[in-house]
């Protein structure tokens, strides 16, 4: 407001006493002094607590990256359903019911081992703990004829010595641990014996669907005409068709053959993992297992060896061809084979280079056979024999620049005339050399194929009839219905009690005797009491 004199009057200020000011500051102090109440896991919204508890417990959440060795283990945070028991009871729900646990026992002591090998995760070990699971899906148990009483038993241990617990995520992946085994360890006696009881389950849905999720990844077991009993809670036709499938008298040399090189490309891929995470150590006894599963295979099951498929046999070969050149690669990056015993070591792993069979080994897979070769030799200072393999190498890959640079080094220090001018030639390193790739199956055709799937046919096979492979030349299926109807008579005189079983496309010693019996077509394999060097399986 303004007064006469131009000033302008300000409105006066409302009085505040001093005991509204003390009662403003006390009340200031009890709010900053009063506690807040704490903010408990079991407080929170129970939709908080299951995702909190699903990141904790599920197995696609508590899976860990692979180790040292591939495998791909689990860190289930258990300690969560001890806090409380409000927290045990939503926790418990969502580690049983959200995830799906298989218990297996065996008879056989080195079943970790091979486990840890083969890249399959043991969620637990421990026996006593295993006893008291009783939240399981499904309990196998597995026998296998190879586990020995003592060094010279003959009898296989039939008792539980180890025991443990797998997620069903990984049941796929045992389950080929066991096509391996049997395949590379059965000859004409199935390689174990299966006993598999499905449990009343926890999961929301314990019905058909379910149980074939459990049971489904042991059907790729069925070309080994191995043991199998299926019971507990489980659908009893579904059941009986599975065993039956499994058990099939009906085994296909052929179809098995071409399983066991499925299951070498899968050793070779998880070498070729394990050398691009630069853990070398388990690259390099991958790719050495790659070629150990052929070479155990065949020994045990000989039929591998005469069976009528050039296919087969040249991509086996080529990829233990690849896994070989790739193993020295490797030993030549690492500085530990700079010894002599190193280099020795790598060039063994040529074997009988200059024997190899060109057709049956791509060019290229020998020309850096002989190229690595040459390599260690020259580091061992034995450059003519380095100047042999060299050549022999540019022979079939000509175009190879850092081969043509090796062979130009290596001649420069033969012709050396003083150890000055040796020095000054050069060095032959490793840097810029290729691993090789997995090659792809090569599939021939066979003479034998139509005729093979005509038997197949008349004895209602239920496997794969291997489309890729085509027939050479036409087949005389007379010859076919007769080994047909000889197959029909010897199955309706086999032995009461005594299964009957036949390998059709073998043509082994086994075979051979089979003619004694009045089959003419000596590609058919039966296992009968009366042929020698055959047991009932």
């Amino acid at each position: 407001m303004q007064t006469s004199n131009g000033l302008v009057s300000m409105s006066p200020m409302k009085d505040v006493t001093n005991s509204q000011l003390q009662a403003t500051e006390i009340s200031t102090e009890v709010t900053k002094q009063q506690p807040r109440a704490p903010l408990t896991l079991d407080k929170l919204p129970t939709e908080i607590q299951r995702n909190i508890y699903i990141n904790l417990l599920k197995t696609d959440c508590v899976r860990q990256p692979p180790d040292e060795y591939l495998v791909r283990s689990y860190c289930f945070h258990t300690a969560i359903l001890s806090v409380s028991k409000r927290i045990h009871e939503i926790a418990s729900s969502i580690l049983y019911q959200e995830n799906c646990f298989v218990v297996i026992s065996c008879n056989w002591e080195a079943i970790f081992e091979t486990m840890t090998n083969h890249e399959v995760a043991i969620v637990c070990a421990e026996r006593n703990l295993v006893a008291r699971f009783k939240r399981h899906s499904m309990r196998l148990h597995v026998t296998f004829a190879w586990a020995y009483k003592g060094d010279h038993g003959n009898k296989a241990k039939s008792g539980v010595l180890k025991t443990f617990i797998i997620v069903h995520n990984d049941l796929q992946s045992f389950v080929r641990l066991l096509h391996i085994l049997g395949l590379s360890n059965g000859g004409s006696m199935p390689a174990y014996k299966l006993a598999l009881r499905v449990e009343k389950s926890t999961a929301p849905s314990p019905g058909l669907p379910f149980q074939k999720k459990l049971l489904e990844p042991f059907r790729q077991l069925k070309s080994l005409g191995e043991s199998v009993k299926i019971f507990g809670f489980v659908d009893a036709d579904y059941a009986r068709s599975l065993q039956d499938d499994m058990m099939f008298p009906i085994r296909w040399t052929r179809a098995v053959a071409w399983q066991l090189y499925s299951l070498m490309v899968s050793i070779a891929r998880a070498a070729e993992e394990a050398r691009h995470l630069g853990n070398t150590d388990i690259a390099y006894a991958k790719y050495d297992d790659c070629g150990k599963v052929w070479e155990i295979a065949c020994g045990h099951n000989p039929r591998f060896n005469s069976l009528e498929d050039r296919g087969f046999h040249r991509s086996c070969a080529m990829l233990t061809n690849v896994c070989h050149i790739n193993i020295m690669l490797m030993a030549l990056q690492n500085p530990a084979y700079q010894v002599a015993e190193g280099l020795q070591e790598i060039i063994k792993q040529t074997g009988a280079v200059d024997d190899m069979d060109g057709p049956i080994v791509t060019p290229l897979g020998t020309s850096k056979m002989y190229h690595y070769r040459g390599i260690a030799m020259a580091a061992l200072g034995r450059d003519d024999k380095a100047l042999l393999d060299f050549r022999k190498a540019i022979r079939l890959d000509a175009q190879n620049q850092i081969l043509r640079r090796h062979l130009a080094i290596i001649k420069k220090r033969i012709g050396a005339t003083s150890p000055a001018d040796k020095l000054a030639a050069g060095n032959i390193s490793v840097e810029g050399l290729q691993f090789m790739e997995i090659p792809d199956p090569i599939y021939a055709p066979s003479e034998y194929i139509a005729g093979e799937r005509y038997l197949l046919r008349k004895f209602n096979y239920p496997g794969d009839m291997l489309p890729q492979i085509t027939e050479s030349k036409p087949t005389d299926i007379a010859e076919w219905e007769k080994t047909f109807k000889s197959l029909e008579a010897q199955k309706s005189s086999h032995p009461a009690g005594k299964p009957w079983a036949v390998w059709i496309g073998a043509n082994d010693k086994e075979a051979q005797s089979f003619r004694r019996v009045g089959i003419d077509f000596g590609r058919v394999h039966a296992q009968n009491p009366n042929i020698p060097d055959c047991t009932p399986s």
